[in-house]
C-alpha cells in the first residue's frame, strides 16, 4: 500500500481548506452539527460546482487509478456471463461489480489509506486551527490591556464583543458565572451571567469541570418566579439540545424531566384540575408548557441520532420520560377534583403521540421501552387502556353528545385559550389511542397484555382491547368537535382506528394474532344488525362509521384466513348488503370474494329463496327492502360500465301501486333492461383534422418539434372533435405515436428488455382465478360495446401470460412477510385489458403495443403490474409494497387539490376519507365503472400523448366537476359511499384540456422531475 508524504498532506490541506471556503456560507448557516454534517454528505446533489473542486477531482482520480483496471475485468467477467445465458439487466450488472469491488482486497487498502491521510490532514488543520485561536487570543488581550490597565477581561459580559464570542471558558469563568446565578444575587447580576452562559460556545461549556454542577444549578433555576430568567434559562437548554452532542443534551434532558416530575408533585405548585381546566394564557401555564414542549421536541429529536452513541444515554433518556409521565398525585375519588397528571400536558402538546411512534420505530430504542414497561412503567398503558375505556363508556351514555355541543360553545366564546376539562380528557384518550395502536403492531408490545385496571374485574386482554377499538367506530362521535380549530389534522377516533386496524391488517403476524378471531369479526358485524333491529345500541353510528369498517373488512377478506371468519354464508341482511355494495366497488376486491366464496352465486341463491310460488305456472319474487337491495348488488356486480352505458337499479321502494317496476332474477343473464341502448362502435369519419395529425405521425425530423407538433394537434383534436379520437384511429395513433417515441434513446426511461418466449414457452403457465375471472368480466364489457368477438377470452389469456413474463423478466426476487409481494402481481391487470379492447381483440397489437410501451416513463403510472416487485426501483421502495402511484401520483394529487381546490380538499380533511385512496381505486382499474368507455380512451390517449402528470391533472379535473356533489356529500356524511358508488356523471375529459394545460404550465416541471425520479426515491 502507498504511504503518503508531507507532500501529500499539504496538498491535501490546501485542496480541503479551498472546498470548506467554498461551502462556507452552507455549513455556517447550519443550526447543528449534525446539520453541517447533512449539508457535506448531500452535497453532490444541492451543488452543481461539486465535480469541480479540486478535492473531488484528486478522490475520483485516485479511485480511477486504483480500482479502474479490476472494475473493468469485473465487467467483462459479468459481459461474459451475460452472453453464456445468464438474463441480468443494466443495473444488476452494476450491482454485482459493486458488490464484488467493495469485497476486494484494492478496495479495502484504498479505504485505509484514505482514512489514514484524512485523519492526519485534518488532526493537523484542527492543531493549526487552535494555534491560530491562541494567538489571535493573545493578541487580542495585547491590545485590550493598552486600552485600560485596570480593565478585567475575566469579569467581560459584553456579549456583543468579538472577545466574547471566541473566548473560551476557563474553570474560573464557569464558577463566577455559578457564583452570580444564585439567587440572593440581584437581578441585573443574574440576567447578565445567564446571557453570557447563552453566548458561550456549548462545546467550552460542557468541558469545565463545573458543568454537572451548572446543570444541577440551571434546573432549580427553573422554578424562578421571574418568567424573563426562566425563559432565558429555557432558551439555553433549547440552544443545548440544538448544538450540543448527545451525552450533554442528555444531562439537560434528565435534569428537565426530573425538574418537572419534582415540580408536579410539589404541593406548593398549583396544578389544575380536571374541571377547572386549562387556561394557555395563565402564566405559569405558558411556562409549563414551554417546558413541556421543549422536552417533547427533543424526544421527536432524539431517535434520529442516539442509534450512534452508547446505549445507556438513550435508556437514560427513556427512563426519565417514562418516569415523568407515570407520576400520579394522590387522587380525590371525584373525576372532576382529579389534579392533572403530566401526561395530560403532553398530550396538549404532541396529541398523536409521535414521540412514541418514534422511539417505537427502531429496534435499538423499542427494545429498551418495551422492557421498562414491561418491569417498571406498566402504569402508562394502564393509563391509557383506562382512558379509551372511560371515552367509550360516554359515547354510549350519550353524554359526548353533551360534551361536543357544550364544547362547541366555549371554543367560540374563548377562542381556543382554554380547554375545558372534557376537552383534556378527549385530548388524552386520542394520544392513549395512539400509544396503545403503536403498541400492538410489535410483538413484544402485544406480550404485555392481559392488564389488570383499577377498578375492573377481570384482566383486559388483547382481544378485549380490539374489540373495544371497532366499537368506538361506531359510538364515536363522526366529527373531532372537541379539538382546537388551530389543528389541521383528523382527530376523528373512527378514523384514528381505522388507520390502526389496517396496519395491523397488513401485517400477517399481527392480523393473525389481533383481527382473524371470531370474537373481532362478529364486534365489527354485530352493530349492523342491532341497526336492523332498530336498537339504539350505536346511536351515533354514520354512514361515515359504516365505510370505515368497510375498510377493514375489504383488507381483512384480501387474504384467505380473514376472509375464513367474515362470510357467513346467505344470511346477509340488507346493511351487510349494502356493505358489501361499497366492498365491491373496487374491482379487485369484487373479483377475489368471487374467486374465493361465489359472491354472486349467494345472492342469486338468496333471491331464489325470496320466490313465491302463485300457482304451478306462476311464481313471483317478494318485495323487501332485502330483495332490492339484493337486485341492486346483482347489478352492479355482473354488469360493467360507466353511467351511460349500464342502469343500475333503485335501491328504495316508490310510492304507488308499482312499488319497484324493475324485473328481478335469480340467474344469468342480466335482464336487457339494465343495458343501455348507447351508440356502440360508430367508426370513424374522414376528418382533416385527424389527417394532420396522422401526417405529423410519418414525418420525423427533429425529435423535440415533431413530439410538440403531434401534442399540439392532438389538444387541437381533443378540443374540438373528441369523438374522433376512436375505434381505428385511435389505434394508429397510439401506435405510430409509441413506436416513433421509442425509436429516440432520450425519451425512453426504461432499457430496452428482449423478449423471446415463444407461445410453448406459456402454454402450461397458468393466470390466477382473479386474472381469470377479469377476463371473463373484460370479454363481457367488450361485447356489449361490440369491440370484442368470440375467441376473445383465449386472445387475452395469451396477452397475459406473455405480458406475466415479460414483466417477470424486469422482477427482483425479495423475501418479505407482505402478501402483495408474494408472488405475481394481485389483482387483475386493467389497463392490459384496456389496451386489448382499444387494440378490438387484436392480441399481437396489443403486445406488441405493450412491449413498446413498457419502454416509456408513463407506462409506470398507467400500467401498475409493470412495476410489480421490479428490479428498476431501490430495494426500500420495493418491500414497502408501496406503488409509485401512491407515492407520487396520489401524494401529488392531494397537494394541486389542496392550492387548485381548497373547498374539496377541505371536504376531504373533514371527512376523515383522503383524496390520495379514491384516485388509486380508479387509476388501478383505469376508471372502469366510473367513466363510459370513449372516457377511458381519452384518459388512456391523453396521458400517453402528453405525459404521465396528466394522469394528476385528470384526477383533478375530475374533483373540480365533482366539487358541489362533494361539499353536499360532506354534510350528509356519506361522501366516501358517494365516491364509490357513484359513477362520473357528465365528466368528460375534453372538457376539461384548457384547465389542464394551465396545470401543466404550473405544474409539470415539479411533477415530471419526482416521476423521473422514481428509481432514486426512498419511500
Amino acid at each position: 500500500m502507498a504511504h503518503f508524504s508531507s507532500e501529500d498532506q499539504a496538498m491535501l490541506q490546501a485542496m480541503l481548506r479551498r472546498l470548506f471556503q467554498s461551502v462556507k456560507e452552507k455549513i455556517t448557516g447550519a443550526p447543528s452539527l449534525e446539520c453541517a454534517e447533512e449539508i457535506l454528505l448531500h452535497l453532490e446533489e444541492t451543488d452543481e460546482n461539486f465535480h469541480n473542486y479540486e478535492f473531488v477531482k484528486y478522490l475520483r482520480q485516485h479511485i480511477g487509478n486504483t480500482l479502474g483496471s479490476m472494475i473493468e475485468e469485473e465487467m467483462e467477467k459479468c459481459t461474459s456471463d451475460r452472453n453464456q445465458g445468464e438474463e441480468c439487466g443494466y443495473d444488476t450488472v452494476v450491482q454485482q461489480v459493486t458488490k464484488r469491488t467493495q469485497e476486494s482486497k484494492e478496495y479495502k487498502e484504498m479505504m485505509h489509506y484514505l482514512k489514514n491521510i484524512m485523519i492526519a490532514v485534518v488532526e493537523s488543520m484542527i492543531n493549526k486551527f487552535e494555534e491560530d485561536e491562541t494567538r489571535n487570543q493573545e493578541r487580542q488581550k495585547k491590545i485590550q490591556k493598552e486600552k485600560s490597565h485596570s480593565y478585567r477581561t475575566d469579569n467581560c459580559s459584553d456579549s456583543d464583543s468579538s472577545l466574547n464570542q471566541s473566548y473560551k471558558f476557563c474553570q474560573g469563568k464557569l464558577q463566577l458565572i455559578l457564583d452570580q446565578l444564585d439567587p440572593g444575587q440581584p437581578k441585573e447580576v443574574r440576567y447578565e451571567a445567564l446571557q453570557t452562559l447563552c453566548s458561550a460556545p456549548p462545546s467550552d461549556v460542557l468541558n469545565c469541570e463545573n458543568w454537572t454542577t451548572l446543570c444541577e444549578k440551571l434546573t432549580v433555576s427553573l422554578s424562578d418566579p421571574d418568567p424573563v430568567f426562566s425563559d432565558r434559562i429555557l432558551k439555553f437548554c433549547a440552544q443545548t439540545f440544538l448544538l450540543s452532542p448527545l451525552h450533554m443534551t442528555k444531562e439537560i434532558y434528565t435534569s428537565l424531566a426530573k425538574y418537572l416530575e419534582s415540580y408536579f408533585l410539589s404541593r406548593e405548585n398549583h396544578i389544575p384540575t380536571l374541571s377547572a381546566g386549562v387556561d394557555i394564557t395563565n402564566p405559569n401555564m405558558t411556562r409549563l408548557l414551554k417546558k413541556v414542549r421543549l422536552l417533547n421536541e427533543y424526544q421527536k429529536e432524539a431517535p434520529s441520532f442516539w442509534i450512534r452513541h452508547p446505549e445507556k444515554y438513550m435508556e437514560e433518556i427513556v427512563e426519565s420520560t417514562l418516569s415523568l409521565l407515570t407520576v400520579k398525585h394522590n387522587q380525590s375519588h371525584v373525576v372532576s377534583q382529579k389534579i392533572l397528571d403530566p401526561i395530560y400536558f403532553f398530550a396538549l402538546v404532541d396529541t398523536k403521540a409521535v414521540w412514541f411512534k418514534k422511539w417505537m420505530h427502531a429496534h435499538y430504542s423499542r427494545t429498551t421501552v418495551l422492557r421498562l414497561l414491561e418491569t417498571k412503567y406498566k402504569s402508562l398503558v394502564t393509563t391509557a387502556i383506562q382512558q379509551c375505556v372511560q371515552y367509550f363508556e360516554m359515547c354510549k351514555t350519550r353524554k359526548a353528545d353533551e360534551t361536543l355541543g357544550h364544547s362547541k360553545h366555549c371554543r367560540n366564546k374563548q377562542k381556543t385559550f382554554y380547554y375545558l376539562g372534557q376537552e383534556l380528557q378527549y385530548i388524552y384518550f386520542i394520544h392513549s389511542l395512539c400509544l396503545l395502536g403503536r403498541l400492538l403492531i410489535y410483538k413484544q408490545g402485544r406480550k404485555l397484555f392481559p392488564i389488570k385496571l383499577k377498578n375492573k374485574k377481570g384482566l383486559v386482554s388483547l382481544i378485549d382491547l380490539l374489540v373495544l377499538f371497532t366499537q368506538l367506530i361506531y359510538y364515536s362521535p363522526s366529527c373531532p368537535k372537541m379539538t382546537s380549530a388551530a389543528h389541521s389534522e383528523n382527530y376523528s377516533p373512527a378514523s384514528m382506528v381505522t388507520e390502526v386496524l389496517w396496519i395491523l391488517s397488513d401485517q400477517k403476524e399481527c392480523a393473525v394474532e389481533c383481527l382473524y378471531n371470531n370474537i373481532v369479526i362478529e364486534t365489527l358485524l354485530q352493530p349492523i344488525h342491532n341497526l336492523m333491529k332498530g336498537n339504539e345500541a350505536s346511536p351515533n353510528c354514520s354512514e361515515t362509521a359504516l365505510i370505515h369498517i368497510a375498510g377493514i373488512l375489504a383488507r381483512i377478506a384480501s387474504v384467505e384466513e380473514g376472509l375464513i371468519l367474515l362470510l357467513y354464508g346467505a344470511n346477509m341482511n340488507s346493511s351487510e348488503e349494502r356493505l358489501l355494495s361499497v366492498i365491491c366497488c373496487d374491482l379487485d376486491t369484487l373479483l377475489l370474494l368471487e374467486a374465493q366464496y361465489q359472491v354472486s352465486e349467494m345472492l342469486l341463491n338468496a333471491q331464489e329463496e325470496n320466490i313465491l310460488e302463485i300457482s304451478e305456472s306462476h311464481r313471483d319474487f317478494i318485495i323487501d327492502g332485502l330483495s332490492v337491495e339484493r337486485n341492486h348488488v346483482l347489478v352492479r356486480i355482473n354488469l360493467v360500465g360507466g353511467p351511460l352505458e349500464r342502469i343500475l337499479p333503485p335501491r328504495l321502494l316508490e310510492k304507488s301501486d308499482n312499488p319497484y317496476p324493475w324485473p328481478m332474477f335469480s340467474s344469468y343473464p342480466l335482464p336487457n333492461c339494465y343495458l343501455s341502448d348507447i351508440t356502440r362502435n360508430a367508426g370513424i369519419k374522414q376528418d382533416n383534422d385527424l389527417d394532420k395529425l396522422l401526417l405529423c405521425l410519418k414525418i420525423s425530423d427533429k425529435q423535440t418539434e415533431w413530439i410538440e407538433n403531434c401534442q399540439r394537434q392532438f389538444c387541437k383534436m381533443m378540443k374540438a372533435k373528441p369523438d374522433i379520437i376512436s375505434g381505428e384511429a385511435l389505434i394508429e395513433l397510439l401506435e405510430k405515436f409509441v413506436l416513433h417515441l421509442t425509436e429516440s434513446p432520450s425519451e425512453c426511461y426504461f432499457p430496452s428488455v428482449e423478449y423471446t418466449a415463444t407461445d410453448a414457452n406459456v402454454k402450461n403457465e397458468s393466470l390466477s382465478s382473479v386474472q381469470q375471472l377479469g377476463i371473463k368480466m373484460t370479454v363481457r364489457y367488450g361485447k356489449f360495446l361490440s369491440l370484442l368477438k368470440d375467441g376473445a377470452e383465449n386472445d387475452l389469456t395469451w396477452v397475459l401470460k406473455h405480458c406475466e413474463r415479460f414483466l417477470k423478466q424486469q422482477q427482483t426476487s425479495i423475501k418479505s412477510s407482505l402478501l402483495c409481494l408474494q408472488g405475481n402481481y394481485a389483482g387483475h391487470d386493467w389497463f392490459v385489458s384496456s389496451l386489448f379492447m382499444i387494440m378490438l381483440g387484436d392480441k399481437e397489437k396489443t403486445f406488441q403495443f405493450l412491449h413498446q410501451f413498457s419502454r416509456l416513463l408513463t407506462s409506470a403510472f398507467l400500467w401498475l403490474p409493470r412495476l410489480h416487485i421490479s428490479s428498476y426501483l431501490p430495494n426500500d421502495t420495493v418491500e414497502s409494497g408501496i406503488h409509485p402511484v401512491y407515492f407520487c401520483s396520489t401524494h401529488y394529487i392531494e397537494m394541486l387539490l389542496k392550492a387548485e381546490l381548497p373547498l374539496v380538499f377541505s371536504a376531504f380533511h373533514m371527512s376523515g376519507f383522503a383524496p390520495s385512496q379514491i384516485c388509486l381505486q380508479w387509476i388501478t382499474q383505469c376508471f372502469w365503472n366510473y367513466l363510459d368507455w370513449i372516457e377511458i380512451c381519452h384518459y388512456i390517449a391523453t396521458c400517453v400523448f402528453l405525459g404521465p402528470d396528466y394522469q394528476v391533472y385528470i384526477c383533478i379535473a375530475v374533483f373540480k366537476h365533482l366539487q358541489q356533489d362533494i361539499l353536499q356529500h360532506t354534510q350528509t356524511q356519506d361522501l366516501q359511499v358517494f365516491l364509490k358508488e357513484e359513477a362520473l356523471h357528465g365528466f368528460r375529459v375534453s372538457d376539461y384540456f384548457e384547465y389542464m394545460e394551465i396545470l401543466e404550465q404550473n405544474y409539470r416541471t415539479v411533477l415530471l422531475r419526482d416521476m423521473r425520479n422514481i428509481r432514486l426515491q426512498s419511500t
